[in-house]
Protein backbone atom coordinates (compact mmCIF):
# COMPACT_ATOMS: atom_id res chain seq x y z
CA UNK A 1 0.00 0.00 0.00
CA UNK A 2 1.28 3.48 -0.88
CA UNK A 3 0.98 6.01 1.94
CA UNK A 4 -0.98 9.15 1.09
CA UNK A 5 1.86 11.59 1.81
CA UNK A 6 2.21 12.92 -1.72
CA UNK A 7 1.04 16.28 -3.04
CA UNK A 8 0.33 14.67 -6.44
CA UNK A 9 1.01 11.37 -8.18
CA UNK A 10 0.74 10.45 -11.85
CA UNK A 11 -0.25 7.06 -13.20
CA UNK A 12 2.43 4.38 -13.31
CA UNK A 13 4.30 4.11 -16.59
CA UNK A 14 7.25 1.75 -17.07
CA UNK A 15 6.73 0.72 -13.39
CA UNK A 16 7.37 4.25 -12.07
CA UNK A 17 5.05 7.14 -11.19
CA UNK A 18 6.00 10.81 -11.09
CA UNK A 19 5.21 12.31 -7.68
CA UNK A 20 5.15 15.82 -6.27
CA UNK A 21 6.54 16.14 -2.74
CA UNK A 22 6.80 19.56 -1.11
CA UNK A 23 7.03 21.33 -4.47
CA UNK A 24 9.59 19.05 -6.13
CA UNK A 25 9.10 16.09 -8.46
CA UNK A 26 10.57 12.61 -8.21
CA UNK A 27 9.48 9.02 -8.89
CA UNK A 28 8.17 6.10 -6.86
CA UNK A 29 8.07 2.43 -7.77
CA UNK A 30 5.04 0.16 -7.43
CA UNK A 31 5.91 -0.61 -3.79
CA UNK A 32 5.71 3.10 -2.93
CA UNK A 33 9.45 3.56 -2.46
CA UNK A 34 10.95 6.82 -3.69
CA UNK A 35 13.44 5.54 -6.27
CA UNK A 36 14.38 8.86 -7.90
CA UNK A 37 14.73 11.75 -5.45
CA UNK A 38 12.23 14.61 -5.60
CA UNK A 39 14.54 17.32 -6.95
CA UNK A 40 13.00 18.34 -10.29
CA UNK A 41 10.81 21.34 -11.10
CA UNK A 42 8.64 19.02 -13.23
CA UNK A 43 8.73 15.32 -14.13
CA UNK A 44 6.78 13.68 -16.96
CA UNK A 45 5.74 10.04 -17.18
CA UNK A 46 8.27 7.49 -18.40
CA UNK A 47 7.95 6.24 -21.95
CA UNK A 48 10.32 3.80 -23.64
CA UNK A 49 12.49 3.86 -20.52
CA UNK A 50 13.00 7.65 -20.48
CA UNK A 51 11.24 10.61 -18.89
CA UNK A 52 11.41 14.32 -19.65
CA UNK A 53 12.41 16.24 -16.51
CA UNK A 54 12.66 19.99 -16.01
CA UNK A 55 15.31 21.62 -13.84
CA UNK A 56 16.11 25.33 -13.76
CA UNK A 57 13.73 26.01 -16.66
CA UNK A 58 15.18 23.45 -19.11
CA UNK A 59 14.14 19.92 -20.00
CA UNK A 60 16.29 16.86 -20.44
CA UNK A 61 15.74 13.10 -20.24
CA UNK A 62 16.55 10.66 -17.45
CA UNK A 63 16.54 6.87 -17.38
CA UNK A 64 14.75 4.76 -14.77
CA UNK A 65 17.76 4.98 -12.42
CA UNK A 66 17.57 8.79 -12.46
CA UNK A 67 20.71 9.25 -14.57
CA UNK A 68 20.68 11.96 -17.24
CA UNK A 69 20.65 10.45 -20.72
CA UNK A 70 20.20 13.88 -22.34
CA UNK A 71 21.17 16.90 -20.24
CA UNK A 72 18.53 19.62 -19.74
CA UNK A 73 18.91 21.91 -22.75
CA UNK A 74 15.39 22.04 -24.24
CA UNK A 75 12.70 24.62 -23.51
CA UNK A 76 10.01 21.93 -23.93
CA UNK A 77 10.11 18.15 -24.32
CA UNK A 78 7.62 15.39 -25.09
CA UNK A 79 7.47 11.65 -24.52
CA UNK A 80 9.47 9.18 -26.58
CA UNK A 81 7.43 7.18 -29.06
CA UNK A 82 8.84 4.75 -31.61
CA UNK A 83 12.33 5.90 -30.62
CA UNK A 84 11.79 9.65 -31.07
CA UNK A 85 10.66 12.59 -28.93
CA UNK A 86 9.40 16.05 -29.84
CA UNK A 87 11.53 18.84 -28.35
CA UNK A 88 11.68 22.62 -28.54
CA UNK A 89 14.62 24.97 -28.40
CA UNK A 90 15.41 28.39 -29.91
CA UNK A 91 11.66 28.75 -30.63
CA UNK A 92 11.79 25.76 -32.99
CA UNK A 93 10.33 22.29 -32.70
CA UNK A 94 11.94 19.09 -33.91
CA UNK A 95 12.30 15.39 -33.19
CA UNK A 96 15.33 13.73 -31.63
CA UNK A 97 16.35 10.12 -31.12
CA UNK A 98 17.56 8.66 -27.81
CA UNK A 99 21.07 10.02 -28.41
CA UNK A 100 19.77 13.56 -28.98
CA UNK A 101 20.43 13.44 -32.72
CA UNK A 102 17.78 15.10 -34.92
CA UNK A 103 15.33 12.97 -36.89
CA UNK A 104 16.28 14.86 -40.06
CA UNK A 105 20.05 14.44 -40.59
CA UNK A 106 22.44 17.26 -41.53
CA UNK A 107 20.52 20.03 -39.76
CA UNK A 108 22.62 23.00 -38.65
CA UNK A 109 24.11 22.65 -35.16
CA UNK A 110 21.84 25.43 -33.86
CA UNK A 111 18.64 23.92 -35.24
CA UNK A 112 17.21 23.88 -31.73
Amino acid sequence: MIAATLDFASDFADHLAAVLIEGKWGYIDTTGCLTIAAQADYAADFSEGLAAVQVEGCYGYINSQGDWLLKPTYSNAGKFSEGFARVQGNNRWGFIDRSGAPLIPNLPQDWL
